[in-house]
């Protein structure tokens, strides 16, 4: 499976490279691979890795980051290839279960930026958790508060 995506960071680009890889160093929501082997890197224009020999998830990718036009900081464009356990029926599992990896890199994206550009990752009530396409097929419709009589 294959995943392309991009998103511009309102920030120089050496320091959306460098931040980015504070994150391939310590895998968090951004880098859900697993450990992962750094392949290639060219700072400030684009980092390659791919997941360890013992991570459970095969994948590969690369970040490259160009500078926004008009002066309006970091174009980040992702191209990842992931390797699905179970091939096609695997893929379709993970597309229903909002795993796919398009949406995952989207997700990714939207939480970096924030990260970067905020300090940290905006939540509501309503999605203590983020915004995932997994959260989104547990939502219920939204319920009439109840009157109260004052």
């Amino acid at each position: 499976m294959r995943a392309k995506a991009s998103i511009t960071v309102r920030r120089p680009r050496e320091e959306v490279h460098r931040r980015w890889r504070e994150l391939e160093e310590h895998p968090g929501d951004v880098a859900r691979l697993g450990p992962i082997v750094v392949l290639e890197d060219d700072p400030g224009r684009r980092i390659g890795w791919r997941s360890s020999p013992e991570a459970e998830a095969k994948a590969e990718g690369v970040a490259v980051f160009v500078d926004a036009p008009g002066d309006r900081g970091t174009e980040l464009h992702l191209d990842l290839n992931y390797h699905t356990p179970a091939g096609p029926l695997g893929a379709a599992v993970k597309k229903l279960t909002g795993d796919e990896p398009l949406q995952m890199a989207k997700d990714d994206l939207r939480r970096f930026k924030q990260l970067v550009e905020v300090g940290e990752v905006v939540r509501s009530d309503g999605t203590p958790e983020g915004p995932s396409a997994e959260a989104y097929a547990h939502q219920r419709p939204a319920q009439p508060v109840e009157s109260v009589n004052v």
